[in-house]
This record gives structure tokens, C-alpha cells and sequence, in this order.
């Protein structure tokens, strides 16, 4: 019986706001490896200064990885021009030229098909 009455008690202290709100401001060590302080000194502080912390160093991080990508970014677009530029065809001019060879084909076929008339005439005298 004596036990029911100090778990009562428990949960009367535990849905008090002022026991929430000292529970919140009491400062304690939190372990090195949360990510704030250091193995030699870990964080100490407040559950509202440490959760400050977290999001102060995910933000920080989270800028860091913005930073990164924008800088890749950059490097991407930059050798994406350089590749563009020495292996960039000038499509205008390779027209120009493979009418240019069109035509010389074009010639070169009627002047074997006149060499082979004037051999096959040759050949029938």
C-alpha cells in the first residue's frame, strides 16, 4: 500500500510544471560522443542548451554540404565547357564540307562514266 502511494506521488511531481521546467534548466554531462565538446571535456549544459547545440552543428553542417555541392557544382560546369570546347563541332562548316565532297563525288562518277563510253567505242571500231 505504501508503494501505491509513492507512485502517486511520483506522477503527481512528474505532471508539474515546475518539475518540468527544473528538469529542462538542470544542467548536466552529456556523453562525448553526442558530437558536442569533446572526449576530454563533453558537453555540460541544459536539455534546452543541448538541443540548441544539436541544431547549431546540424545547421553549420548542413551549410558545410551546400558549400561542397555548389563547389562541385561549379567543377562539373566548368569542365562540361572544356569538354564542349575541344570536342565541339562547328556543324555549319562540316555541312559545307560534305556537300563540298557530295559534289566531287558526284563529278568524279560522270567523268568514269565518259572514259568508259569513249573505251567501250574505242573497243567496237
Amino acid at each position: 500500500m505504501n508503494h501505491i502511494k509513492v507512485g502517486l506521488r511520483q506522477r503527481r511531481r512528474e505532471q508539474d510544471p515546475a518539475f518540468l521546467r527544473d528538469a529542462l534548466a538542470a544542467r548536466i554531462s552529456f556523453r562525448a560522443d553526442t558530437g558536442l565538446g569533446g572526449a576530454a571535456s563533453p558537453f555540460t549544459g541544459s536539455v534546452v542548451e543541448f538541443a540548441g547545440g544539436v541544431i547549431n552543428m546540424q545547421a553549420s553542417a548542413s551549410a558545410a554540404a551546400t558549400r561542397i555541392a555548389d563547389g562541385q557544382s561549379l567543377v562539373v560546369s566548368a569542365l562540361t565547357d572544356r569538354f564542349s570546347e575541344s570536342s565541339g563541332v562547328d556543324t555549319d562548316e562540316e555541312m559545307g564540307k560534305l556537300i563540298q565532297l557530295q559534289t566531287a563525288y558526284s563529278a568524279n562518277a560522270r567523268v568514269i562514266t565518259a572514259v568508259r563510253e569513249m573505251l567501250d567505242m574505242l573497243m567496237n571500231v
